[in-house]
């Protein structure tokens, strides 16, 4: 209940110093393995005293100050770290303790670290331990985050049987600061999960990656809830830990997606992140300004600017979401997609998608973006990684995938939607039309293009992303591709030049960006 700042870390400094963890310059006495055994049976007696008192400042006031926090963080952590150290837990001094004090009063007080002692204390702590968790991962000042990282570099080597129920936590910590915003974070926080991630084996002769695997598929379980139910803060910060647990992993990463239950939750947890606010009225409406004016660029502006001299990043309509609407969040979510691409096997990344693009309208949209996303991370086209993947995707396999995946694209009952009310497809087919519950129902063996007197504004909205999201993914394999994307012209030019005619506002200035990256991929001078 101190105020007095200076007191306080005072007083933080004299325990570390009666435990021999103290951060003084100058070193005060050397303690071998046996003195350390007597140390932490002695602060065994303290431990609980300690830790509740330091988990009360670490979560006070932020008007107390950094100092403090930080002091209190490394207190506990040095404390916890010496009386909870595996290695200590060994050597047996309670026979020798007892026989010293067995007519003693103090007797009563003396803590023997047996078994069943430590599984209670460590079931105990973990509850502590979640609370300085939760509250330092979001403090403002950027070292007391640091110090955080500090503690998990200081427990997960040291006690990672005695708090083997913690080790979740723990590396949940470090993914989670992986993408901090402050540069000393980031890089001390890579430094620590690359020596976590070297030695391999956690508690109970578990792999790393069995590790990281079980947090993954946790998440990826509730991650769904969580996009639905937390604040935009709390919504980048869950997504950060699913992004660092990808980039851990790695190329292990083929591991977990190989098993069907972890892919398929995977999956439909980013479909469902992904699912786009279709009721914007203005969607549908712009075409009837693309109808009577030229569009703000046209495909003959374009081609006489610079763009085509350099690379740029495709540029997108903006998109809107049911769950979210941040962009940084959207961004992230981009990267995830792309992690993926770039570690995972790709092929059944494809096929897992391009079948749940198949296989219901609701999850089309989404599909196609993630798929995008995917080429684009898989030739490491603005992706961040913490470690080199084994073998890369050769050009042929990447032809042969974007083959498949633009003729998809391009069918019929994909390509040719309704639009609007007096939509073009309304008369292009007179015959064998399908009944509108099969384009409700996503059949795939009847005309999506069917009649569209019942369609409301959110299905022509629906339909109307769906092009322009696969607008996209065909600029995206034209720049995965380059100038081998030439031999696929014949089956891409013709669709992309056909929607850039589109009295669709929207399909128009998408097919027009498209038709610039293809030129831009193939090395064209222009678009005549």
């Amino acid at each position: 209940n101190e105020k007095l700042r200076q007191l306080q870390v005072n007083a933080m400094k004299c325990l570390l110093l009666l435990i021999g963890q103290c951060d003084c310059p100058d070193s005060h006495f050397s303690f071998n393995i046996d003195d350390l055994v007597l140390v932490g049976d002695s602060f065994a007696t303290f431990l609980p005293g300690i830790s509740l008192a330091m988990s009360r400042i670490i979560s006070g006031d932020v008007k107390q100050g950094h100092l403090v926090t930080i002091y209190a963080i490394k207190v506990w952590y040095k404390t916890v770290g010496l009386v909870m150290a595996d290695e200590h837990l060994v050597k047996d001094t309670c026979g020798k303790k007892m026989l010293s004090t067995e007519q003693s009063k103090l007797a009563k007080l003396i803590v023997n670290r047996t078994p069943e002692w430590v599984k209670s204390t460590g079931s105990k702590l973990d509850i502590l331990l979640e609370k300085i968790c939760n509250c330092t991962a979001s403090n403002m000042h950027w070292k007391t985050r640091l110090e955080l990282i500090e503690l998990v570099n200081h427990l997960l080597p040291r006690c990672n049987k005695s708090f083997k129920e913690s080790i979740g936590r723990l590396l949940e910590v470090l993914v989670g600061l992986i993408g901090d915003e402050r540069p000393e974070v980031q890089t001390r926080c890579s430094q620590v999960l690359r020596s976590v991630s070297e030695k391999c084996i956690m508690s109970e002769n578990k792999a790393f990656a069995d590790v990281l695997s079980e947090n993954l598929h946790s998440l990826t379980t509730s991650l769904p809830r969580l996009m639905r139910t937390l604040d935009d803060q709390g919504k980048l910060s869950t997504l950060r830990l699913l992004l660092g647990y990808l980039k851990l992993l790695g190329y292990k990463i083929n591991v977990v997606l190989n098993s069907t239950a972890h892919l398929g939750r995977l999956s439909k947890a980013l479909l469902q992140i992904l699912e786009m606010d279709v009721t914007d009225v203005r969607i549908v409406e712009e075409r009837r300004v693309a109808s009577e004016v030229e569009p703000l660029q046209s495909p003959t502006e374009l081609s006489n600017s610079n763009c085509l001299t350099k690379w740029i990043k495709p540029a997108t309509q903006r998109k809107y979401f049911k769950y979210f609407n941040a962009e940084h969040i959207f961004a992230l979510l981009q990267q995830i997609c792309r992690v993926l691409g770039y570690y995972g096997n790709l092929y059944l990344l494809v096929d897992h998608f391009m079948e749940l693009y198949q296989e219901s309208v609701v999850y089309r949209k989404q599909a196609a973006f993630v798929i995008n996303e995917l080429l684009f991370g898989a030739i490491g086209i603005d992706v961040e990684v913490l470690s080199e993947r084994e073998t890369s995707v050769s050009i042929d396999d990447l032809k042969a995938i974007v083959t498949s995946i633009i003729e998809e694209y391009t069918s019929i009952e994909n390509w040719h939607l309704v639009t609007s009310t007096n939509s073009e497809c309304e008369t292009s087919l007179k015959t064998n039309q399908p009944r509108l519950e099969d384009f409700a129902s996503g059949s795939h063996s009847s005309y999506l293009c069917s009649t569209s007197q019942n369609l409301t504004v959110q299905d022509m909205n629906s339909n109307i992303w769906q092009i322009c999201i696969q607008l996209e993914g065909i600029g995206y394999f034209a720049h995965v591709l380059k100038t081998e994307f030439r031999l696929l012209l014949m089956i891409t030019l013709y669709p992309v030049l056909e929607k850039a005619g589109d009295e669709t506002l929207f399909i128009s200035q998408t097919a027009a960006r498209t038709l610039v990256e293809l030129c831009q991929a193939c090395d064209y001078e222009s678009l005549q």
